[in-house]
């Protein structure tokens, strides 16, 4: 991660991320609130959140494209955002408005350097694994991600992200009673935003052994095949993760820019109840896809987002 003291410009922000992944700005006039909403609103189509993550997180001053990071004062483990859903965002952006007094620091991993350091025969595993991850959504839930009033509305709405998805991603739901099920299956290693270099940037990190979201929802991964991902691939992975997991030094007014489809992102645990980071995301504008998009067969349009 690239540490910028000197720089506010958008085009040359996105030439940095494009060529380090994560890029922390901390010019010598801190930005503002207001500042980095505006800084995000030039470099991307903010991605609105609706009602979907309000138990997750706090919207900041009424504005839906703008919220705190996850409630609560629990390490996350590395992973990528909204990996396991259609529609994931090109890039996210993270604010500091107080850092904790001890801990609590936003940790990236770069997907790329991640995948080289891997030994070979798990290198070659995850490049060739094709995952699937499924998500079902019990009543309340679903109304809530895909603006939706019946079930069968609900899987409209998610197969319906299907022209946008990229060439390897494909997307199935089913309505099972009141509960939504949302299947979509990706690889495990994909090509990252600008370069088009393989990365291991997902969230399999984070979700595997995991059956139960925060939400009530409940989120499975599993191979292509229906086994499950193998825990020793899993235990190589993360402890080469952990030798390359970059703390982010937080100062107030700090600025952090993530390639999501490069960068994995988590945070470390901490007590301090005035911690306080605030988070957007979103996809390229068409200009930026036009210029910096460097990977084939991308989609012409960003997803609408629930």
């Amino acid at each position: 991660m690239e540490i910028v003291t000197d720089l506010r410009e958008p085009d040359q922000v996105l030439g940095r991320v494009a060529d380090h992944g994560a890029v922390l700005l901390r010019p010598a006039d801190r930005f503002s609130r207001a500042e980095f909403v505006a800084l995000g609103d030039a470099l991307m189509r903010p991605r609105s959140h609706g009602t979907a993550l309000a138990e997750a997180r706090e919207f900041v001053a009424g504005d839906a494209t703008t919220t705190t990071v996850t409630r609560g004062r629990q390490g996350i483990p590395l992973h990528r955002e909204a990996s396991y859903v259609p529609g994931s965002p090109s890039l996210l952006m993270f604010y500091c408005e107080r850092p904790a007094a001890d801990g609590g620091e936003t940790i990236v991993c770069d997907g790329v350097r991640l995948l080289a350091a891997l030994p070979p025969a798990t290198r070659e595993f995850v490049t060739g694994a094709e995952i699937r991850w499924q998500l079902d959504m019990p009543d309340g839930s679903w109304q809530q991600m895909c603006g939706a009033d019946d079930p069968a509305a609900a899987v409209a709405a998610i197969t319906g992200y299907a022209p946008f998805l990229m060439p390897w991603e494909s997307v199935a739901a089913e309505a099972v009673g009141r509960t939504v099920r949302m299947r979509l299956s990706t690889r495990c290693v994909t090509p990252a935003l600008f370069d088009g270099l393989p990365a291991f940037c997902n969230s399999v990190l984070v979700r595997t052994g995991r059956g139960d979201a925060d939400d009530g929802r409940r989120l499975e991964l599993r191979m292509a095949d229906g086994t499950p991902f193998p825990a020793e691939v899993l235990g190589e992975v993360a402890s080469v993760a952990e030798e390359l997991t970059e703390p982010v030094p937080w100062q107030p007014g700090d600025v952090v820019i993530v390639n999501n489809t490069r960068v994995m992102h988590g945070r470390r645990a901490f007590a301090d109840p005035a911690r306080r980071i605030l988070v957007r995301m979103g996809y390229l504008t068409p200009e930026s896809v036009d210029r910096w998009w460097r990977v084939p067969a991308a989609p012409d349009r960003s997803p609408p987002g629930c």
